[in-house]
């Protein structure tokens, strides 16, 4: 097997010669076809004149397939060195912000795993204890509050965060209660004991109902079951499958919407067509 320098320096050398934008496209069509079930509601929930803010871009997939259904796609990605790539790669396409998002206006800590010499950007995080068993080095990064950010018509939110999202989302209480976005949000309990629950609380606080994907179901937030679809034991390793009974994000919708038409579209989606054995 490779090791991950070699790897690391291929990486690089594709980069320079394919540019920027073609990686971040391959990227895309590696989660399309084989990663978070959740990246193909962006087309139930689109709106060609509105916004999608993505929390936690990372390589940008969520951000570059936004810009097919968006009107105007905004991602925030405090990672300096990832943040330099989407802003490169996504140039005239997103607007890229190298901010995190959290419940307070400043700057904060930002723990960075890494293994190899490598930073595992995908679980850097404002949570300190966040990765457990990795060696970590340490950025300072700028702070917004979502509620400080300027938008028209915020139609999604994806906020992926690693163990921070609740702190996010008490930052954009006030973008919630004026333009009702629809939220897809990572949480997992190894991040956070008590999130799921915490989650549920704030959601249910604005009126908003809650929904999960199983198996290439779509179910009611009150059916998840943390000690089976969040067992150690399914937990995804950094460059290993996903498990199909290990569910970790959440789609919330306002009450006002529930009868909206996009579950019933959800049925003839590709993340309905997942299989499930």
């Amino acid at each position: 097997m490779a090791k991950p320098e070699f790897i690391d320096s291929v990486k690089k050398i594709v980069v320079r010669v394919v540019g920027r934008r073609f990686v971040l496209r391959r990227h895309l069509d590696r989660e399309l076809k084989s990663g978070e079930p959740e990246i193909h509601l962006l087309p139930l929930l689109a709106d060609s004149r509105g916004e999608f803010l993505d929390v936690g871009a990372n390589v940008g997939s969520y951000a570059l397939y936004g810009t097919r259904f968006f009107g105007k796609v905004i991602a925030l990605e405090p990672h300096p060195e990832a943040a330099r790539k989407l802003m490169d790669g996504l140039r005239g396409q997103v607007e890229v912000l190298p901010i995190a998002a959290s419940d307070v206006d400043g700057k904060s800590t930002l723990s960075i795993p890494y293994r190899a010499g490598n930073d595992v950007v995908s679980r850097s995080s404002l949570e300190a204890g966040a990765n457990p068993g990795f060696l970590t080095r340490e950025v300072m990064v700028d702070l917004k509050r979502i509620d400080s950010l300027q938008f028209d018509r915020l139609r999604v939110i994806k906020i992926d965060v690693e163990g921070h999202e609740l702190s996010v989302l008490r930052g954009a209480r006030e973008t919630l209660r004026k333009f009702r976005p629809a939220v897809i949000v990572e949480c997992e309990e190894r991040h956070n004991a008590g999130g799921i629950e915490s989650l549920s609380a704030f959601f249910d606080e604005l009126g908003y109902v809650g929904y999960f994907i199983h198996r290439g179901a779509l179910r009611p937030f009150s059916e998840f079951d943390v000690a089976g679809l969040q067992s150690h034991d399914n937990v995804k390793s950094i460059d290993g499958p996903r498990s199909l009974d290990y569910v970790n994000n959440f789609i919330f919708e306002p009450s006002e919407s529930a009868n909206s038409g996009w579950k019933a579209q959800f049925l003839l989606s590709p993340a309905a067509a997942r299989p499930v054995g």
